[in-house]
């Protein structure tokens, strides 16, 4: 990853489309907001070549999590 800034938005998109894809009963918005904080949470780590991998984890564990 070259460290642009369109690379966060692109993951987020990327976690949020595979998410709500799958499922659709989802609201997106909800989605979008625990991307991001899931991401910023792994953005500064060095190695990111797994960063998408990781955050679309931890979306998927929060949601399977909530009340």
């Amino acid at each position: 990853m070259s460290g642009t800034e369109a690379e966060p938005d692109a993951v987020v998109d990327h976690v949020v489309q595979a998410i709500t894809t799958r499922h659709p009963e989802l609201d997106g918005d909800t989605v979008e907001h625990l991307a991001r904080e899931e991401h910023a949470k792994l953005a500064g780590n060095p190695v990111q070549d797994y960063v998408e991998v990781l955050t679309e984890h931890a979306v998927k564990q929060r949601l399977h999590d909530a009340p």
